[in-house]
Formats: C-alpha cells, structure tokens, sequence
C-alpha cells in the first residue's frame, strides 16, 4: 500500500470515530439532573459536591418554619416543624374555628355578641367599645384582619367554656403538640404562653379551615375594611400582615407577636392556576417574620 493510501485510509477513519462520537454524546450532559422534590425533601440523596449547586435553603432566621403544597399536602420545606413554641396571636384562627364549629351545620347563623368589660380591658387598644353590639362574622372579622385581642375575648363569651372547646377541636383535628389557654394567645405571665403548638399543628389546623369555613380567610385579604357594629359605628381596621400587596395570589394569613413568642407569620397563596401553598413561620422577630417569609415564599415559587 502506498504511503498516499494509508494516509487518506487513516484520515477517513478519524472522522468517522470523532462523527460517531459526537452523536453518541450529543444532548446528553455528564451529570444528572436533580429533581425538585429530591433536592428539596431528600438532600441526604444529594451528592455532597453537589449540595451546594442544587439545595440552597433559604435564609430563615425563625427557630421553625414550614412550607406545604396544599393539594396533596406535601412539605416542600420545614425547618424544626416539630418544634413546640408559643403561638401568640396565631391562636385566632383556632378561636375562628371553634366559633363557627359551634354554629353547627347551619354557618350562615349569626349571634349578636356584646363588647364586655373583660374584652375592652385586654392588651391593646382597638376602638371597641363598652355595650357596643357586633354580629360574630364581624367581631370574627375584626379579630383576624387587626389581630384584635377585644374581639375574640368578646367573640369566646365565657372564656373557660369556649378555651375547653378550642382543646377538643385540637385533639380532634389530631393536633397532639397544641394546647390552647386562652382565645387571644396572648402571653399569661413571663413565662407562661396563651397557646402552644407545632408548625405541623398549625398546617393541620389551616387545612381543616380551607376545607370547612374557607370564608374565614377572606378578611386577611385586605389591606383595611370599614366595619359596623349593630349600633351603627364604624371601625376603619387595618391588617396587620405588611406582606398583604407583596404576595401574588394571596388566600390567607395570620400574624401573631408576644414576648414570648416572638414573631409568628402564616401565609396561604396560590403560586400559580390553583396551586396553593402554605408557609408557616414561628419564633422570628417583630420584623424579621415578614423578611423570613418573603426568602421562604421565594424559595418555593423558583423551584
């Protein structure tokens, strides 16, 4: 064979190797693509060098927090969910719960409840007044979009009764780490809480809400709302949840604060067409609840 011929021989032969090597590889990268929930829920199943590149917490200074995609009541994140803490005024939507349960099967009942002495006299000033008379949606109102402290005692009636009422929905809702002592969460003493429970509890207490009286969330919608009593006055509250215009698609929330609880913040949003979620964050600070939500919602909604 001449030399001419064992060169276009070899030359022939190198590109049919670097042709059949470029299609075998091609659109097929070298590493493995990580799932969103296995990155998420499973980040032992990540491999360590890779940590880093695909699973980011977010920044979260709460002691606990809790994200769950609602229609197949998935946790996409938590973070000491277990942990049992204060729920400062977290607590009213359990006082909600417990209030339009014992309307019965008939929920469009109202009651005509009086502002009493005992309910103007708790912690913090929201311009209820003395004898004035409030259908229970109002008051129920009012005590969720202001996290008014006046209206669910007025809205507990006799307190020991309804506190008793508030602990057998818990126990049948299956909340085995919540316990409730009062219908406003507010703290009792300096180390005694109004309520305790789990970021767990509280995903299960929201869920039975959604289900049964979803209606109870609409309020915490608001920005404000212009409220009257029977008695014909009016009571211009405003929500006490700052993320009210900064979460798209919002269903629901609850803010809660006390000493001991520190800052406690639940948010139910739809992230896209019916895809609801629920982000739950407890023990952060006055402020801070609102900054953890935003990097927890965040989180969520990029992966």
């Amino acid at each position: 064979m001449s030399k001419f011929s064992l060169f276009f021989s070899f030359f022939i032969l190198t590109l049919l190797i670097n042709f059949k090597a470029s299609y075998l590889y091609l659109g097929k990268p070298e590493y493995k693509t990580i799932s969103k929930s296995s990155a998420v829920l499973l980040p032992n199943q990540v491999k360590t060098e890779d940590k880093e590149r695909f699973f980011k917490p977010p920044a979260i200074a709460a002691s606990s927090a809790l994200a769950m995609r609602l229609s197949d009541e998935k946790i996409i994140f938590e973070k000491n969910s277990d942990a049992k803490l204060p729920l400062a005024s977290l607590t009213k939507l359990m006082t909600a719960y417990a209030a339009e349960k014992s309307k019965g099967k008939q929920n469009n009942f109202e009651v005509l409840i009086p502002i009493t002495k005992e309910a103007v006299n708790q912690e913090g000033d929201d311009g209820l007044i003395l004898n004035e008379v409030f259908r229970s949606s109002v008051l129920r109102d009012i005590m969720l979009l202001g996290s008014s402290n006046d209206a669910a005692r007025a809205l507990a009636g006799q307190t020991d009764k309804f506190v008793e009422s508030m602990n057998k929905e818990a126990k049948n809702l299956g909340l085995k780490n919540t316990q409730f002592f009062n219908p406003t969460g507010l703290d009792i003493s300096k180390t005694e809480s109004g309520a305790l429970g789990t970021a767990e509890d509280l995903a299960k207490l929201v869920l039975a809400i959604l289900k049964n009286y979803p209606y109870i969330f609409n309020i915490t919608t608001r920005e404000e709302a212009e409220l009257l009593s029977e008695n014909g006055f009016s009571h211009k509250i405003k929500n006490t949840n700052k993320l009210v215009f900064e979460i798209p698609g919002l269903i629901g929330g609850k803010t809660g604060f006390s000493d001991l609880a520190g800052g406690n913040l639940i948010i139910i949003a739809d992230l896209s067409f019916n895809e609801p979620y629920l982000f739950i964050v407890l023990n952060s600070t006055y402020e801070g609840r609102f900054e953890d939500m935003k990097n927890l919602y965040q989180f969520v909604k990029e992966l």
